[in-house]
């Protein structure tokens, strides 16, 4: 992806080129390969490209409309592009048509509509001199980050923080609100951001800046679509599924380069692979994948029901696809502190399941090693492609169709076992439709080790955070005002819990893709997370999904001839970086060394139980090892957050 930048002064004061040239320098390593900036009287725009598809080697921006009376710059990808040129035609070859261009097009059709019309993964911003209007959009789930400060006089964005900052008045501050709420884990407002003063534009939402103001208004994601699709057989949702995916899977290989994939044995990213082999080829190229593996011997202690290894399932694509190519990534001895500071200056976040990032990265390093500019990932799938299908069970006993209920009851049950369907049935059917007051009597009543979903201190469990601190910034009225303690009831109307799923973790995913598109010139694309996919899974019936005690029925269906029986028949989860705890003991030393370096940070020292994270370093390695299980949550959610979000203090309190 690339990176845009721009300035609209309220005040009718002209912007100063120098402000904007600062800011394209700042963001420089987000689109080293061109770009420009423009500025007339109050308004400025600017962008800096990468080169990631055919199209971008005749991008020119800002783009400008043959009246002059529009300015656009796109940071970004359309993969609606054939059905845009049928209705905009012209006298440019379609291989040298921008997606810019196109989306100014669309602008000049439908004005603001355009972003109901515009598919791919993009942010743009577009002025119209006419209506005196900067509008700023970003598109559905997977879209490009993008952050802005407003005040009374000026309105400014950017696509990474780094683009703010250049300007006076605009310190890279934490905002010590929102740190708190992270390190709870108890969320916070859609559209904060670690850093003070600033605001994310949030998926689906377009910003409209004017003279008198600036407002807010989204366009996508605000509520799943309103009608079902239904067919008239089971094989014609099949069809127009595999129609979809196969579409957006030849959308994402619109690339310079080979396109590679990310691939776990799930059914997720190996449905993307199975779907993008036979492409390449046709075309005589060969797919290139990459998997994480522990270390070869491996065999500490991991989560119940979870396998460590990838490797059986990985082989098996290999050996079905002949030009699929597969490469096991092992990260040996290696832990997440490493080398973070490279990491903060281009992603300006923490990184979530720190654990992951060290064969993460890996991946990617691999993958620039190959020439590869984009990897494809499935990590939407489960929400989309894969749906499970537990919302039956509800819908069912909604309904009260108790003979259906009997019927996938008992199929779940001869294949999974009696004990399964009941807890099946109960937490997926019955508790859905508890009042909230009765389902919080009914979890105290569990008492699950005295960390019940409804007790207050369920979060101090697991969070890094110093009382003192939580107190401050009033965590346990924020905790049952959010309801968080209602986290872990199932819902009965699923179609909107996926989307609001999705939408979130889109936003949990700001800077990260962009901060190492910056490092490694591979860009991390998601076709599990497209929009038409989306609408399309979310529109479906729930018994597509399960049917006759099978889960995720639909891509079972789909990928019959497409997967390995191995992968097929695989109804249990990876467990990424299973070799977690034996890195952290080996460690050790580095831990201790980090920790003291947090130690020496005003904010950490408010904001983290210090103490705590140093009494667990201390800790490894000694006591049963068997007992890592028991330990996960102290480790990974204590620890591992605690010294990912410590060190990310550090180095903004270095890098004022």
């Amino acid at each position: 992806m690339s990176a845009i930048f721009g300035l609209l002064h309220l005040d009718d004061r002209p912007v100063d080129a120098d402000d904007l040239a600062r800011m394209g320098a700042a963001l420089h390593i987000h689109g080293a390969e061109g770009g420009g900036q423009w500025q007339h009287g109050p308004v400025g725009l600017g962008q800096r490209q990468a080169m990631i598809t055919p199209q971008d080697r005749y991008e020119r921006q800002p783009v400008v409309s043959a009246d002059g009376q529009r300015l656009l710059v796109v940071n970004g990808r359309l993969d609606n592009r054939p059905e845009l040129l049928a209705l905009f035609g012209g006298d440019v070859p379609a291989a040298r048509v921008t997606d810019s261009a196109l989306i100014l097009n669309a602008y000049e059709r439908w004005g603001e509509a355009c972003v109901q019309h515009l598919i791919g993964v993009f942010t743009f911003a577009l002025w119209d001199a006419r209506a005196q209007t900067l509008l700023v959009a970003r598109s559905a789930c997977s879209s490009p980050s993008l952050y802005f400060y407003a005040d009374r006089e000026t309105v400014a964005f950017a696509s990474m923080p780094k683009g703010l900052f250049v300007l006076a008045g605009i310190p890279r501050t934490i905002d010590r609100q929102y740190l708190a709420e992270y390190l709870a884990r108890i969320g916070g407002e859609p559209d904060a951001c670690l850093y003070q003063g600033l605001t994310r534009l949030i998926p689906g939402q377009m910003l409209r800046i004017r003279r008198d103001g600036w407002s807010l208004h989204t366009f996508w994601g605000d509520a799943p679509p309103k009608d079902e699709i239904h067919f008239a057989r089971d094989e014609e949702y099949v069809a127009a599924f595999l129609a979809l995916f196969q579409r957006v899977i030849q959308d994402h290989l619109r690339c310079l380069t080979p396109v590679g994939v990310m691939m776990s044995g799930g059914l997720d990213s190996t449905s993307v692979a199975a779907l993008a082999a036979p492409m390449y080829r046709e075309m005589g190229w060969q797919l290139t994948t990459f998997t994480e593996a522990p270390r070869i011997g491996f065999d500490g202690a991991i989560i119940a029901g979870r396998y460590a290894d990838e490797t059986p399932y990985v082989e098996a694509m290999a050996r079905r696809y002949e030009n699929l190519e597969a490469n096991l990534i092992r990260t040996d001895g290696q832990v997440y502190i490493e080398n973070l500071d490279a990491y903060f200056a281009a992603a300006e976040t923490p990184f979530p399941n720190a654990s992951n990032r060290v064969w993460y990265e890996a991946i990617l390093q691999a993958a620039q090693a190959r020439g590869l500019r984009v990897l494809l990932t499935g990590e939407s799938g489960n929400l989309t492609i894969s749906w499970n299908g537990n919302g039956l069970w509800a819908q069912l006993i909604g309904a009260g169709d108790w003979a259906r209920l009997s019927r996938e009851a008992l199929a779940l049950a001869r294949g999974k076992g009696m004990a399964t369907a009941l807890k099946t049935v109960l937490t997926q059917g019955f508790l859905p439709h508890l009042p909230a007051a009765a389902y919080l009597a009914l979890e105290r009543a569990r008492n699950l080790n005295a960390t019940s979903l409804g007790s207050r201190a369920d979060w101090r469990q697991h969070s890094p955070i110093r009382p003192e601190f939580a107190a401050a910034h009033d965590i346990d009225e924020l905790f049952l005002a959010r309801e968080r303690h209602l986290l872990g009831r199932p819902s009965s109307d699923t179609r909107t819990a996926r989307l609001r799923a999705l939408v979130s973790r889109s936003r949990r995913g700001d800077g990260i893709s962009e901060g190492y598109q910056a490092r490694y010139g591979v860009t991390i694309a998601d076709p599990t997370g497209d929009v038409r996919l989306i609408d399309f899974c979310l529109a479906l019936p729930e018994s597509q999904y399960q049917r006759d005690g099978v889960s995720r029925w639909l891509l079972r269906r789909a990928m019959a001839d497409r997967l390995p029986p191995e992968v097929l028949a695989n109804r249990q989860r990876g467990l990424q970086a299973a070799d977690w705890y034996d890195r952290l003991v080996g460690a050790r030393a580095a831990l201790l060394e980090e920790l003291t370096r947090i130690e020496q940070c005003d904010l950490a020292q408010q904001a983290l139980d210090l103490p705590r994270l140093r009494e667990l370093v201390m800790q490894l390695g000694r006591g049963n090892v068997s007992r890592v299980g028991q330990q996960f949550a102290q480790y990974r959610g204590v620890l591992e957050r605690g010294l990912m979000t410590g060190s990310f203090i550090r180095w903004v309190e270095e890098n004022r």
